[in-house]
């Protein structure tokens, strides 16, 4: 890629950061970092990779779903799900993950969340066991527009969180963000709860690779990089963490200083 396109680098604290005149090439040099993490661990027999739908990682699906990886090693995991949402339902996001990327991948095997559990604590410690059990390899993570990770909204993350799994209200910021990104054609179309992986375990896989253009993001990615490492900010966890890299794009980085 051409260094002109990578407009600033840094690191902080334990985050690495780096920012790219437009959402293409943050895509296309996220996808890079995501392909080249797979590809170190291509000697494993499968490896475990979480990750979430959202219109902030197309550019960078686009790119990784083009590359020669070894697809049938590895294992999807979703960091959240909406809860109720029937069968055939397009807005279920395992839905959107292999409705509209990665079609005629032959993955080793998905794991998603159940929108249809009737025991929804059952369904957490069931997809937590699941998470435990394969241990997870690399976070491909986006920032909500309230600086969430997966659904972790600022008034239910915990950086310390004693289970992996939880069921949570999504709160209005969120929705806003779902509706104005043309996921819902209204706001009361916008689902009341969702399952959430939660940070500690999003951050147990030794790679954190997060993507997070536009605009609306702003704020979120000046509190999630320069803001107190606090729960205000749950996207902040990612300084802490020890190889964690961040990808934005102009509009997104716009709030930071020179």
């Amino acid at each position: 890629m051409p260094s002109s396109h990578l407009m600033k680098e840094f690191t902080k604290d334990s985050l690495k950061v780096k920012v790219y005149d437009s959402e293409q090439e943050m895509g296309r040099a996220s996808a890079e970092c995501v392909a080249s993490a797979i590809l170190g661990l291509r000697d494993k027999d499968e490896i475990n990779v979480i990750l979430s739908t959202a219109r902030s990682q197309e550019a960078m699906f686009h790119v990784l779903e083009e590359r020669d990886l070894p697809w049938e090693k590895i294992n999807v995991f979703h960091v959240d799900e909406y809860i109720g949402l029937p069968v055939g339902d397009e807005h279920r996001l395992s839905h959107q993950l292999l409705g509209f990327f990665f079609l005629g991948k032959k993955f080793k095997d998905t794991f998603f969340m159940d929108p249809l559990a009737q025991d929804t604590g059952a369904e957490c410690k069931r997809y937590e066991a699941l998470l435990r059990g394969h241990g997870l390899d690399i976070s491909l993570l986006g920032i909500g527009d309230n600086g969430h990770l997966a659904f972790n909204e600022p008034d239910v993350a915990d950086f310390n969180d004693p289970v992996w799994v939880k069921k949570v209200k999504i709160d209005d910021t969120s929705k806003n963000q779902l509706f104005n990104h043309k996921n819902y054609s209204s706001l009361a179309e916008v689902p009341d709860c969702a399952y959430t992986v939660t940070l500690p375990a999003l951050m147990s896989a030794p790679r954190v690779i997060c993507t997070v253009p536009f605009k609306t993001k702003a704020e979120a990615a000046k509190n999630a990089v320069f803001g107190e490492i606090k729960e205000k900010c749950p996207a902040s966890i990612m300084r802490r963490h020890t190889d964690a890299t961040l990808f934005l794009d102009a509009d997104s980085a716009s709030l930071f200083s020179d």
